[in-house]
């Protein structure tokens, strides 16, 4: 009993000292939004109240309005490639959706796809835009088919580009490690610069684009305050998709994706076109999840085709 008990103690020993280097190693608190807003609200950044909000935004350009809309743990900033030509054609607007980038948490802690969309009414409503394009990536496309299927009135064509709409069984470290009641506890207070470099090599196919200022984007935009509690609470309640209401989308659509997409596979792209009556399918062979921010010059060359 004695040998057992100098064991056991050992075992509580090793790890009481885990943990305590993890806290040392991992804890991170948050940056102060002024600091955040000085290095990643430069002009033509905005801020906008909505829905108990200051909303981060930019609109560049003239000419009809194109909504763009980013993905998960993203912001407005994965646009700047495509932002470069289109604001040359059309007035681009672009934000920063709840719970990320600069914007910040939503106050009722609801990241329902209907309360995404519902927010998002209201900012083209504030701004003023009438009839728009409006484009999406991953959850950002999940968004922007549901506006589009609420208020055909106020949307012209549409753009998908790796978009949510199917049931998936994702393998995604980071959606798994959300679910971990341990890890919804703790995140909040953690970070880690490395996770952030990891989940980039997922969403990315050619590392070499990964750039050491694009992972202190995504790792300093993460600690705004409220920022890594809302990505929990929006992680740990994803709701599968209904596709039979796909077919009442009328807008014409255009659906990118990256064949090397880890996060949602290629095959979802061949179920939108299926699924939406005036589509047309472009497929990369060389991006991953994130096509206008990996292969802004050839993605944004589609999208101007599609678009005049």
């Amino acid at each position: 009993m004695k040998i057992m008990r100098k064991i056991l103690f050992y075992l509580f020993a090793i790890l009481f000292l885990a943990i305590t280097l993890a806290t040392v190693s991992f804890y991170q608190k948050d940056k102060p939004i002024e600091e955040l807003k000085a290095k990643y609200a430069k002009y033509p950044s905005r801020f906008i109240r909505i829905d108990g909000m200051d909303v981060h935004y930019r609109m560049e350009g003239r000419g009809k309005d194109l909504l763009l809309i980013h993905g998960m743990a993203a912001s407005l900033h994965t646009w700047d490639g495509w932002t470069k030509e289109l604001k040359n054609h059309f007035r681009v607007i672009r934000l920063d959706m709840p719970g990320f980038g600069l914007t910040g948490p939503n106050p009722t802690r609801d990241y329902s796809l209907q309360k995404d969309t519902e927010f998002l009414r209201h900012f083209v409503q504030k701004l003023g835009l009438k009839k728009i394009h409006i484009a999406g990536n991953s959850l950002g496309g999940g968004i922007a088919w549901q506006y589009t299927l609420l208020y055909p009135e106020s949307v012209d064509k549409l753009i998908l580009v790796d978009s949510i709409g199917f049931p998936i069984e994702t393998k995604v470290f980071t959606l798994h490690l959300a679910k971990n009641p341990l890890v919804k506890y703790i995140y909040p207070h953690f970070s880690s610069r490395h996770l952030i470099t990891r989940s980039l090599h997922q969403v990315y196919h050619q590392d070499h684009k990964i750039s050491e200022d694009l992972i202190d984007r995504y790792y300093d935009l993460s600690l705004r305050p409220g920022n890594r509690s809302a990505l929990i609470d929006r992680m740990s309640h994803l709701r599968r998709y209904d596709p039979s209401s796909y077919s009442g989308i009328n807008s014409e659509t255009l659906i990118l994706w990256g064949r090397q997409d880890r996060w949602i596979p290629v095959e979802h792209a061949y179920k939108f076109q299926r699924a939406l009556k005036k589509s047309r399918l472009i497929i990369y062979p060389d991006a991953g999840h994130v096509p206008m921010e990996e292969i802004p010059e050839q993605s944004v060359k589609d999208v101007l085709d599609f678009l005049k």
